[in-house]
């Protein structure tokens, strides 16, 4: 049973991964209009764009849209944001996790980094940036579930 709870989380995650190639431009358009200021935003926008249809198998469908952000930090830290399926009484191992350290100024912070304090249009290098922020932070996602069988 356990095999076959790995096998469709495995699966869940490729789903986001295709899910990113077919709509990565929405991504990209959506910080070209100046968005993504916010560690909270841009993982609240993944989940919008790329956790709504997630294939468990040939029939199942996940949707997620609601995330909760855990931050003991003050001016640096670590945020864990913890993403939650649309279902009634979710089981703990269906969430999904991903996280970012963050830091007080654009030399520890990658977000800060990218902006430069700025509040104008993104470059081309910028935006291409938090593309790259954004697809680490999916390629970071686990399922609760899954960190039980980590070595």
């Amino acid at each position: 049973m356990q095999f076959i709870k790995i096998l469709e989380n495995k699966v869940m995650i490729k789903s986001i991964i295709e899910n990113w190639e077919k709509d990565k431009s929405k991504l990209e358009a959506w910080f070209r209009e100046g968005n993504g200021h916010d560690y909270e935003e841009i993982v609240t926008k993944i989940v919008e764009l790329f956790l709504q249809e997630l294939q468990i198998d040939k029939w199942d469908i996940m949707s997620y849209s609601k995330v909760n952000v855990i931050d003991e930090g003050s001016y640096q830290g670590e945020l864990l944001f913890v993403i939650i399926p649309n279902e009634y009484q979710p089981s703990v191992s269906e969430f999904i996790i991903t996280d970012q350290y963050y830091g007080s100024c654009s030399g520890c912070d990658l977000l800060q980094g990218i902006w430069g304090y700025s509040n104008d249009k993104p470059t081309d290098e910028q935006v291409r940036e938090l593309m790259l922020l954004s697809l680490h932070l999916i390629q970071k996602m686990k399922f609760i579930g899954d960190l039980d069988n980590e070595d």
